[in-house]
């Protein structure tokens, strides 16, 4: 099978609502078309989805076994490589990770195609453009995804062979893509952002009338108009003063760009993209409200409000989609790692890893490996754990007078005598 194929392709009349969906149908109440190359030049929503996306990407995401109470890395099953390691020849297990987040932001939903061994063992994922994906279902209630792959050639695979990690919906089946639903939001950004390239363009000089005391031909006018602007507009040009004659004047319009509503209104679509992505403000670069106070409950509310439901997406995927019924049963699950994103500083991490080392639920090497430490050779020093003498078990009774042995007090050891003779030096030491 080849998973792989050039990506300038002759296009076909297939292919034309796509294009249609991309040129036409992104298009918002304030004029602007919201697609995924526009939208990205919107920095506060690229910024976003780049956030979470490297996030997600630089997070270690392993196949585990239940071992007793505890878990190991499945390193025996080959599809933990490819999770971990390497998604296919071509792509690491990083890119893959990031790109499928990236996918699932945008279009709701992350397509990849998976590749088997004649074992039926997972050991590839090779990623499906999501904007050529559409889902169906069978008559048996089974869903299946026809693929694009261009010039009027089409794919249908079955849910067995397709890996699909979905976002937020409303069918439990397909998420909502974010470039659809907030267009309006996403290109009113977009408008403020081409309105001030564009008045920079013009050398920074919103546009005025010319107030002439005469009447000037429509050829004259022209030549007017056009002489200005070759003189005066772009960057170059900026500050530069127009010569006018014949008794004309200048009259400018207001500047908005002093107004502090326009200003305000460029940190609010900040904040929308913030609340589209779900994401604290300080990463999208905007520290105005960051202090030294929140910085760090920032930080937890970005792994836990953002970060923790999208692992749990992933995970929940793979142990359904990717993991056989028998090895459910025998307790094999995905988790991601999220500890590189809970450190915060040295001091803080101390004070925790004490609690722990002092609370008897850590233990050195423990310790030492999440801060990707070797373990200490000896285990039995390093693997031993910690318990404070002092406590007791809460449920037993409290010991009574009579059951506690009286200590003596000690005995203090009485003031020695001071010697009668004289510390005076003797005539001889004189």
């Amino acid at each position: 099978m080849r998973y792989a194929r050039a990506v300038w392709r002759q296009q076909s009349v297939s292919d034309l609502d796509m294009w249609i969906e991309r040129g036409f149908g992104g298009m918002g109440s304030s004029g602007m078309v919201v697609t995924q190359e526009t939208a990205n030049n919107f920095t506060a929503y690229y910024s976003g989805v780049l956030q979470i996306s490297q996030t997600i990407g630089s997070c270690p995401l392993h196949l585990f076994n239940r071992v007793g109470k505890g878990k190991e890395i499945a390193s025996g099953n080959l599809l933990n490589k490819v999770l971990s390691l390497r998604a296919n020849r071509y792509l690491d297990a990083y890119r893959w990770k990031e790109l499928m987040q990236h996918h699932a932001i945008n279009w709701g939903n992350g397509y990849s195609l998976i590749q088997r061994d004649g074992s039926q063992q997972i050991v590839g994922m090779w990623p499906l453009m999501p904007d050529r994906v559409s889902m169906r279902i069978r008559d048996d209630g089974a869903p299946e995804y026809v693929y694009r792959r261009g010039a009027g050639d089409k794919v249908t695979y079955s849910w067995e062979r397709v890996f699909h990690l979905a976002g937020f919906g409303f069918d439990g089946l397909q998420g909502y893509p974010v470039l659809t639903l907030f267009q309006d939001a996403i290109g009113l950004g977009l408008a403020q952002q081409e309105f001030q390239n564009r008045f920079l363009a013009n050398g920074a000089h919103l546009p005025g009338f010319y107030e002439h005391p005469g009447v000037l031909s429509e050829v004259a006018a022209k030549r007017l108009r056009e002489d200005l602007e070759k003189a005066y507009s772009g960057l170059a040009n900026a500050g530069r003063s127009p010569v006018l004659e014949e008794g004309m004047k200048y009259v400018p319009l207001n500047m908005p760009l002093k107004d502090a509503e326009f200003l305000a209104s460029r940190v609010f679509q900040i904040q929308e993209i913030a609340r589209i992505l779900n994401i604290p403000t300080p990463k999208l670069k905007d520290y105005s409200k960051l202090t030294y106070s929140n910085a760090e409950q920032l930080a937890i509310e970005y792994r836990t409000d953002t970060i923790r439901p999208w692992a749990e997406r992933w995970e929940a995927a793979i142990n359904m989609q990717l993991l056989t019924p028998a090895q459910q049963d025998a307790g094999t699950f995905a988790e991601f790692d999220l500890n590189a994103i809970a450190r915060g500083d040295m001091k803080t991490e101390a004070e925790a890893y004490r609690e722990g080392r002092y609370g008897g639920w850590l233990n050195a090497n423990e310790i030492r490996g999440k801060q990707g430490l070797n373990p200490i050779e000896n285990a039995d020093v390093g693997d031993r754990y910690w318990q404070p003498v002092n406590m007791v078990d809460a449920a037993a009774p409290a010991p009574t007078q009579g059951d506690t042995e009286e200590l003596e007090a000690p005995t203090v050891p009485e003031k020695p005598e001071e010697s009668e003779e004289s510390n005076e030096p003797t005539e001889s030491e004189a």
